[in-house]
């Protein structure tokens, strides 16, 4: 893609642009339809309907973790997602002990 990503497994869950201000992040049709009808300023489809432009001068930094961590569930093996999941909201780094946004 010539842009900095963010991967599991070899899968890409989130990009770069270059503009700094914003992320890219897979998401599902569903879940892209329920952003867009909240805040058409603050996301904008991507790619036909499976990924999400995300301003990040508008969301709040749990949000764009939540974005994140179920970007990232859509791309990793089950049994990873189930522990990132696991860890939002419970304020525990996932396993590994880093957090992607703190």
């Amino acid at each position: 893609m010539g842009r900095p990503d963010l991967r599991v497994r070899k899968k890409i869950f989130a990009t770069l642009p270059e503009d700094g201000r914003s992320v890219n992040l897979k998401t599902t049709p569903i879940g892209l339809d329920m952003l867009l009808r909240d805040d058409p300023d603050t996301f904008r489809d991507l790619w036909g309907g499976r990924w999400v432009g995300v301003d990040l001068s508008r969301v709040s930094r749990e949000e764009i973790r939540e974005l994140l961590v179920e970007a990232y569930c859509l791309a990793a093996p089950r049994k990873l997602a189930a522990m990132a999941r696991s860890t939002v909201g419970s304020g525990d780094p996932p396993p590994g002990g880093q957090t992607p946004i703190s």
